[in-house]
């Protein structure tokens, strides 16, 4: 299975810098066309431009992006260095270390990093032995 969010901005490029150097995206669609397709996996981030009726509705959303990094010090370190600054203190929770980032148009981006690569964080297993 595919997933995908349509991304609405009114900076494409930064978006696009953002989630292609930290977070491990790649272009599949970069053209003349009116989006740019950012894919991860089986997730796609499909980023636009509002077209001028969708443009005053443009406003941030109540969501969280959540991705799975494998370096999440390392990331930390690079995003500092670039002046791009933690929502919220790295912490740690049993086996899981979480941080917040804003990406471009600040939309809310958790990053994890799991000590246990089998551990599932969706819904598919009981975590909450990973918690205590």
């Amino acid at each position: 299975m595919h997933t995908s969010i349509h991304y609405l901005t009114k900076d494409v490029e930064s978006v696009i810098h953002f989630y292609t150097t930290y977070l491990g995206f790649n272009t599949s669609h970069h053209d003349t066309s009116d989006h740019e397709i950012l894919n991860q996996g089986h997730f796609s981030l499909i980023v636009n431009e509002p077209d001028d009726e969708k443009s005053e509705e443009l406003s941030l959303a109540n969501w969280r992006i959540r991705i799975e990094v494998e370096e999440l010090d390392e990331l930390i370190h690079d995003l500092e260095e670039d002046g791009i600054t933690l929502k919220d203190s790295l912490h740690t929770n049993g086996k899981i270390k979480e941080a917040v980032v804003s990406d471009p148009q600040g939309n809310l981006i958790e990053l994890i990093e799991k000590s246990d690569p089998k551990l599932l964080i969706c819904g598919c297993e009981d975590v909450s032995p990973y918690f205590q």
